[in-house]
C-alpha cells in the first residue's frame, strides 16, 4: 500500500494551483499532463514511472495474493534500512552493514 499511497491523493489547491501556474507560464498545453499520463501506460515498459503506478493501480486482489510467498519470505529475512549518522549506527551492536552512500 504504500507504494500507492501518495499516487491518487488529492492535490492540495496550494499545489494546483502552483501545478497549474507553472503549466501556464511555461506556456504548456493544460492537457499536457493527462496526456503524457495517458501515453505512459502498458504495454510501455515499467520503468517509466506513471506506468509502473498504472500497474500499480491496477493490481487485482488476486494478484496480490500471488506475491503472497514472496512477502512472507522476505518478512522472514526481516531486512533492516537504517538512514543516519555512521557512529551512532555502528554503536548500535545490532549487526548492521554500514554503508556509506554519500561517498
Amino acid at each position: 500500500m504504500s507504494c500507492v499511497s501518495g499516487m491518487d491523493a488529492p492535490v492540495k489547491p496550494y499545489a494546483l494551483t502552483k501545478r497549474r501556474n507553472t503549466t501556464y507560464l511555461a506556456g504548456l498545453d493544460p492537457h499536457a499532463r493527462e496526456e503524457r499520463r495517458a501515453r505512459c501506460s502498458p504495454p510501455r515498459p515499467v520503468s517509466c514511472a506513471r506506468g509502473a503506478s498504472r500497474q500499480m493501480l491496477a493490481a487485482t486482489p488476486g494478484e496480490l495474493r500471488s506475491l503472497g510467498a514472496d512477502v512472507t519470505r522476505i518478512a522472514a529475512e526481516s531486512p533492516t534500512c537504517v538512514f543516519g549518522g555512521r557512529d551512532v549506527i555502528a554503536k548500535s551492536n545490532a549487526g548492521f552493514n554500514v554503508v556509506d552512500l554519500m561517498g
